[in-house]
């Protein structure tokens, strides 16, 4: 039996941070970056990392529902071959992982963006 591979859309939603509106405003009228929450969305959850105290950073939200603000924009990464279950084993695999325990979470060295990137 062959099973059939259909690609899915990777996508790296961006956020603004609701506890840096201001400074985002002034980095982007001045030309410059600023302060943006990241997660990584494929199939029907949108995957990130953050601290969480006692377990994993790991965890799933409704794509371009973070609560943590308000969507900014969706950045198309590719497609991936990989069906929902082999999907599903990376993303466990990443949750049981100590590398990615909410109390590794540091803001500049080890945050959100990290994980997109190695998701």
């Amino acid at each position: 039996m062959v099973v059939e591979r259909h690609p899915r859309l990777v996508t790296l939603n961006v956020y603004d941070l609701d506890f840096f509106n201001n400074f985002n405003f002034l980095a982007d009228a001045l030309g410059g970056s600023g302060a943006f929450h990241g997660g990584i969305e494929c199939y029907f959850l949108e995957w990130s990392y953050g601290y969480a105290q006692g377990a994993s950073g790991v965890h799933p939200v409704f794509p371009g529902k973070s609560s943590l603000g308000k969507l900014k924009t969706k950045l198309i990464l590719g497609y991936t071959t990989k069906n929902l279950n082999e999907f599903l084993t990376i993303i466990e695999d990443l949750y049981f992982d100590k590398r990615w325990n909410g109390v590794e979470y540091d803001v500049i060295h080890h945050n959100c963006q990290h994980f997109s990137q190695h998701l």
